[in-house]
């Protein structure tokens, strides 16, 4: 699965300041809204509702919100690389410097699980990483992750 043609230039933000995680999550809910017909409080909701379930601070800097969406009809990926660590209660206790998160539509059970997996395996390689947290600009990430999708 190539994951990139969920994530808009637009989508990818550079240098983002945020006090806290709840701060983290309201503005990626506010992102997320812009293009849904979904309002910013239902997308933080089930954010934090999923955060509730457990932490998705992964470890290593990366965390990787998500949720299931009632009435959104398409994924959306956005991808934040912080100003500062941030904590974000990651099961390795890091903070967190790198944000893949991810809204899917409610029934897409089998898409959320491809795509998180697709995230995840992408986080994992570390030169991917390395080149992500080394890219100065929107257009540098997006090409790192259409160059790991090929």
């Amino acid at each position: 699965m190539n994951i990139s043609q969920y994530i808009e230039t637009e989508n990818i933000v550079l240098d983002l300041k945020s006090k806290s995680k709840k701060n983290l999550l309201e503005f990626i809910a506010m992102k997320m809204s812009q293009d849904h017909k979904v309002e910013k409080d239902i997308i933080f909701e089930k954010l934090y509702e999923r955060e509730k379930l457990g932490t998705t601070g992964l470890g290593k800097g990366i965390a990787i919100p998500h949720a299931r969406i009632p009435n959104t009809t398409e994924p959306k990926i956005i991808i934040i690389k912080l100003d500062a660590p941030l904590n974000f209660e990651s099961i390795d206790g890091n903070d967190i410097d790198i944000v893949f998160a991810l809204i899917v539509p409610e029934k897409e059970d089998s898409l959320h699980i491809d795509l998180l997996s697709n995230i995840a395996a992408m986080l994992e390689d570390k030169s991917f990483l390395l080149d992500i947290r080394n890219s100065t600009s929107k257009e540098e990430i997006k090409r790192h992750i259409q160059k790991f999708n090929h």
